[in-house]
């Protein structure tokens, strides 16, 4: 069995049992099932803030909300977000690249706000399209506010070109406790640990030792196995003597 499925209900009983709170013959309270709801929810956006949980990696031209998008011809600034492009602000972004017409990509080097300000010819400001170095971009700034985030690419784009933002997806909340819950292999039972844990804690109790130790050895294999890792390469003996690019792990 390739996942594990289960219902909302089903993940907070199971946790309330294992941390104590409740017995495997008794109802749950009705106030206790609505505040475990709620926990359980906020568990779901601190799981999403952490990135290594995060299972799912999603091409903005085909999984956003409202999918795809291109650059404007003399527009450096693109706002991503719910009332903006893709529909849903990302947690964080892995990569861009651009393809043109011809289904050429082209790589975007990721800078930050001091090399932005370094650019000599980047215009009047982002999204005004005035002045500025006119070409297909090589580079983008990302400015992450509360519900957007900022794109701000160099050269000023001259093409339109679609973009494509790589970005992991955040775990969905629940709506109602009768939602079904599909987990990749080795997510349920951790997951039910850390809300028996949080919960155990919010009522004022003490988490069992043993769910607390499952628990942390779970969640270390779940972030492991979800490890984003750049391994340097080094070039074969029998290659000829290269120069290695230790900023791209090639061989030149």
């Amino acid at each position: 069995m390739s996942t594990s499925q289960s219902t909302c209900e089903t993940i907070l009983t199971t946790a309330m049992i294992r941390g104590g709170l409740n017995s495997v013959v008794d109802p749950i309270d009705g106030n206790v099932n609505s505040a475990a709801f709620a926990e359980l929810n906020f568990m779901l956006d601190a799981w999403s803030s952490e990135l290594g949980p995060l299972f799912k990696i999603k091409d903005s031209q085909y999984d956003a909300p409202t999918p795809g998008f291109t650059l404007v011809g003399s527009q450096q600034q693109y706002i991503l977000g719910p009332l903006g492009l893709l529909g849903e602000r990302p947690t964080k972004i892995y990569d861009i690249f651009l393809v043109d017409g011809n289904g050429v990509s082209y790589y975007q080097q990721k800078i930050y706000f001091d090399e932005w300000t370094r650019l000599i010819y980047k215009g009047v400001g982002p999204g005004t399209g005035a002045g500025g170095a006119p070409g297909r971009p090589d580079r983008c700034w990302q400015n992450y506010l509360e519900s957007t985030v900022q794109l701000n690419f160099y050269p000023n784009p001259a093409y339109t070109d679609a973009v494509h933002v790589l970005y992991p997806g955040a775990l969905t909340q629940f709506v109602t406790t009768a939602d079904s819950v599909i987990f990749p292999p080795g997510y349920q039972d951790v997951f039910i640990n850390a809300l028996a844990i949080r919960l155990a804690n919010y009522f004022g109790k003490q988490p069992p030792p043993y769910v607390v130790a499952q628990y942390d050895y779970g969640k270390r294999v779940l972030k492991t196995n979800n490890e984003f890792m750049y391994l340097l390469q080094n070039p074969m003996p029998t290659q000829k003597r290269r120069f290695f690019n230790i900023l791209t792990g090639g061989t030149v």
